[in-house]
């Protein structure tokens, strides 16, 4: 899988090591960040596993593109980039806090096509879709929507580049407020549940709920760190996610 204007993090070929029946992982980031959130993850993964974080609009290489409004509409952006290289064999799906909803999102429509279905939906660190959420930010202020990413981020930043990316961040927490999922939605395929342990947003009861989105297997994993712990814990985590597909 892979394309000229996506980061493209995993793709082996890219770094000479061809593995053509890799397993792929597809990675979603976080509200306001890139593939570039994942960087990290190829050289972790090893040979046997590829990491495909397709651009979403907004950022990086396609930050003049308009941001994407809506998790749905950032599922069938990401379904597209994976129907136009074609289905890979074998894959599993990691959506991070946002990113997790457009990863329920993307399963849901994958399993409705019926062209192939995923060894594991990973959702990170965001509660289950019919989980009522938190009040969020006055996504009509400026100074309210930066104060509540700041929060959210739980780590220093550019102020410039947050103001650079005000648009992308501000129409990534309106997707998120106004997401209404389908409330009978039961995957075939099985979840895993991961949250950090000093994230004082996202806990285990938190998580709990994602058991009734599925008729797969279901469990709950924690890593060391906080909201963010993809940063801090990536090879551990990486190196479960890698496991897991071994054994689907």
């Amino acid at each position: 899988m892979s394309g000229s204007r996506d980061l493209e993090l995993a793709d082996k070929r890219a770094e000479g090591g061809v593995v053509p029946h890799a397993h792929v992982l597809v990675c979603l980031p976080p509200a306001g960040a890139s593939s570039a959130y994942f960087q990290g993850w190829p050289a972790l993964a090893g040979p046997h596993m590829s990491v495909f974080a397709p651009e979403l609009p907004g950022r990086l290489s396609r930050f003049s593109d308009p941001p994407l409004t809506s998790i749905r509409a950032m599922a069938d952006h990401v379904l597209q980039k994976m129907c136009g290289h074609g289905w890979p064999a074998s894959f599993s799906v990691f959506g991070h806090s946002m990113g997790a909803l457009v990863a329920f999102e993307l399963v849901r429509a994958i399993e409705e096509r019926g062209d192939a279905r995923p060894a594991m939906l990973h959702v990170s660190a965001h509660a289950a879709p019919h989980v009522p959420r938190r009040p969020g930010p006055d996504l009509a202020s400026d100074a309210s929507v930066i104060r509540h990413f700041a929060k959210l981020n739980g780590r220093p930043a550019s102020r410039d580049l947050v103001e650079l990316m005000l648009p992308t961040i501000r129409a990534d927490l309106a997707a998120c407020a106004s997401y209404e999922p389908p409330s009978d939605v039961v995957l075939a395929t099985p979840i895993t549940a991961h949250h950090g342990t000093r994230d004082s947003s996202v806990g285990p009861m938190h998580l709990t709920g994602w058991r009734r989105h599925t008729r797969g297997g279901f469990r709950v994993r924690q890593h060391p760190g906080d909201h963010h712990f993809p940063l801090g814990s990536a090879k551990g985590l990486v190196a479960e996610i890698v496991r897991d597909a071994a054994v689907a």
